[in-house]
């Protein structure tokens, strides 16, 4: 039996373990029978995340309306006023479908993740408490938001500054989940794992995407469509 580092013999009756990482070679110097057994956790078929991927495409558009966000908050620095109705249907949107259906989502598949891989429960601690922080905040900027529609004078200061914090935590928020915890959840999370997420899931579509010219998100679209076609998301 050749090895990385030695060669043993072995004869009749002798036993040897080896690790499924240790390269090795069997000759036979006459004709002998073999008893090979296998141990360990049997290989499984993995289903595809699907559920995963579509929490990604849901960052892309999220992304994008940060960006648009951000060029709105961008006119306080030209003297200009942003377009209050526009900010927001953001805002309303955000805490309509993210904070309602897609963060209390990502939160079932962090539970699982910290079931199969405990070291990850203080990263995903922080995860789950940037959710709840970034809806309190967007909450708060709606409100703001919905007194300007009511003709409230609102100061600068009252829509600049909490509008940037949000959109930095969030985007900061985006950039964790998908490069240190989405891809140990693609690693460690077992098909068995993915389809009962799959059946847990609350079924709602994206009001922003299905069929936004008959709902609320009109304009929201449309000024998506024209401002930001072909751009890239700022991350």
């Amino acid at each position: 039996l050749t090895l990385p580092e030695r060669t043993l013999s072995l004869s009749s009756g002798n036993l040897l373990a080896l690790d499924k990482s240790i390269l090795h070679d069997v000759v036979a110097v006459e004709d002998s029978t073999i008893l090979l057994t296998l141990s360990g956790e049997p290989s499984r078929p993995q289903v595809h995340p699907h559920v995963l991927d579509s929490l990604i495409e849901d960052h892309k558009r999220f992304g994008k309306l940060l960006d648009l966000m951000s060029d709105q908050i961008a006119q306080f620095q030209l003297g200009k006023q942003p377009d209050y109705d526009l900010l927001r249907d953001i805002f309303d949107y955000m805490t309509n479908y993210p904070d309602r259906l897609h963060h209390p989502h990502e939160d079932m598949i962090f539970e699982r993740i910290v079931q199969r891989l405990p070291s990850t429960c203080v990263k995903v601690q922080n995860l789950m408490a940037q959710h709840k922080g970034i809806a309190e905040s967007g909450a708060r900027s709606l409100r703001r938001l919905q007194s300007a529609a009511d003709d409230v004078m609102l100061p600068r200061e009252a829509v600049e500054q909490p509008a940037l914090q949000y959109i930095q935590l969030y985007r900061d928020h985006i950039r964790m989940e998908q490069q240190e915890v989405f891809p140990l959840c693609r690693e460690h999370l077992r098909t068995e794992d993915w389809e009962a997420l799959a059946a847990d899931f609350a079924r709602e579509d994206d009001p922003l995407v299905h069929n936004p010219a008959d709902g609320r998100y009109r304009a929201l679209h449309r000024q998506m469509t024209e401002l930001l076609a072909g751009k890239d998301y700022r991350a």
